[in-house]
């Protein structure tokens, strides 16, 4: 079995990322960087002011010019206490919880971060 993932060096990742920012995503379908959608004319969904900017400096010595001011990079949080085994109705309600959905049904982001896909 193998396994494709379209993988980005981290200067493009980056890049692309801020790229995406203010983009919409259909949530029955996935949510990674590539499915990421401009509103009409390839406008973004929420307003950005594009007139103020500066360099994007991230960890590895990325940078990323001519960021809006608007758009920030946090490190987040780095620390694991633990990992468990759940269920899969477990799993497919924790990702819907960081997604602010309820409910156990799995999400097109769930199925497709494990793969899943529908038969027929």
């Amino acid at each position: 079995m193998s396994f494709n993932i379209n993988r980005f060096n981290p200067q493009s990742a980056a890049e692309k990322a801020v790229s995406v920012v203010g983009f919409g995503y259909d949530l029955c379908n996935d949510l990674r960087l590539s499915s990421c959608k401009p509103g009409p004319s390839g406008s973004k969904l929420i307003d950005i002011d594009f007139t103020r900017s500066r360099d994007l400096v991230l960890p590895a010595g990325v940078v990323v010019p001519n960021v809006p001011t608007s758009i920030n990079c946090d490190k987040g949080e780095r620390t694991r206490f633990r990992s468990d085994v759940i269920s899969f109705n477990q799993m497919s309600e924790l990702f819907n919880q960081q997604l602010s959905l309820s409910g156990k049904i799995p999400s097109g982001f769930f199925n497709t971060m494990f793969g899943l896909k529908e038969d027929g």
